[in-house]
């Protein structure tokens, strides 16, 4: 979501985090039933990070609106505390008041579609997160086209309750993910697949600091990420993402399908992999006992007693 980045030290410990998953590497499983190591932290490890940081305990530590050097990025920075506070309606009213008297701030816009959406108001949190990207098309990294993508997705959902039982916020086709270059279609225009990953991390890692419980948006951008995971990474993560969807409330009858495919072609790899060392290791003793046989390795006492050397 779109609250302002406020502690510089937070931004140090992300760019100390990606330092040390660069020299991280973790085994898994392709799609394809293939071994593979692959580097850097499971997506899963950075997103339960995420869920035990709980945004009313965050700003019961940090006093945000004391922050700033200006009336108007004080004012700002209260419209922010009351968000972590779980106040939105409030914020609103002040995030409001700050357009009215300053349009056209980017900061203020991308905030009051945070307040609104978190109020449950939809509808306005799409035109100002909107005209957030119009006042800075490159915030959050150019992620905020998934934002878009889901607040469409929960409007649809609104007018159809069963909307998340066959589709999902990007509706990914699975079998055009070949690797993170593969284009697909999400958002509106054509991503390339790491593009998408990004934004999906960014964007789930923030609201998971703001959703504990059942969520269908968090839960439909958690079973996208599971498919691309399938597609580009190892199964065993795609697996846990795809039942990190379901616990937060994604429809079973699209999760458990992938999930015992997956899982069966896990199985299937894991059992060939240690049938090859099983298969090497008999190699071995065989050879060793064949060897012993002929006498090729034999060597007599008497022998050792002639040749001390």
């Amino acid at each position: 979501m779109n609250v302002v980045r406020l502690a510089v030290a937070s931004l140090l410990l992300a760019f100390l985090s990606q330092s040390m998953e660069a020299c991280i590497w973790i085994a898994g499983t392709t799609k394809e039933g293939d071994r593979i190591s692959v580097s850097g932290l499971s997506p899963i490890r950075r997103l339960k990070d995420s869920l035990k940081t709980a945004t009313a305990a965050y700003a019961e530590e940090h006093d945000v609106a004391s922050l700033g050097s200006t009336a108007i990025e004080r004012r700002n920075n209260m419209a922010v505390d009351l968000i972590l506070r779980n106040e939105a309606r409030k914020a609103i009213e002040e995030l409001k008041g700050l357009e009215a008297e300053q349009s056209g701030d980017y900061i203020t816009a991308a905030n009051l579609g945070t307040a609104y959406e978190l109020a449950g108001d939809n509808e306005q949190a799409l035109k100002w997160i909107t005209e957030a990207i119009r006042r800075d098309p490159d915030s959050h990294y150019g992620t905020e086209w998934l934002h878009v993508s889901i607040l469409e997705a929960k409007i649809k959902s609104a007018a159809d309750p069963l909307y998340f039982q066959n589709h999902s916020v990007l509706n990914l086709d699975h079998r055009q993910i070949a690797s993170k270059d593969s284009e697909l279609q999400a958002g509106g225009a054509r991503r390339r697949v790491n593009d998408i990953i990004k934004a999906l991390n960014y964007q789930l890692e923030e609201r998971l600091r703001f959703v504990k419980a059942n969520d269908p948006a968090v839960a439909s951008l958690l079973y996208d990420y599971g498919v691309i995971e399938a597609g580009t990474g190892t199964l065993e993560t795609a697996v846990e993402l795809l039942k990190m969807a379901a616990g937060f409330g994604y429809p079973a009858t699209r999760i458990e399908p992938l999930v015992k495919q997956y899982e069966r072609t896990i199985f299937m790899a894991t059992l060939a992999h240690w049938l090859m060392y099983g298969a090497a290791a008999f190699a071995v003793i065989a050879l060793l006992i064949y060897t012993r046989h002929r006498g090729w390795i034999f060597v007599s006492r008497k022998s050792l007693a002639s040749n001390p050397a």
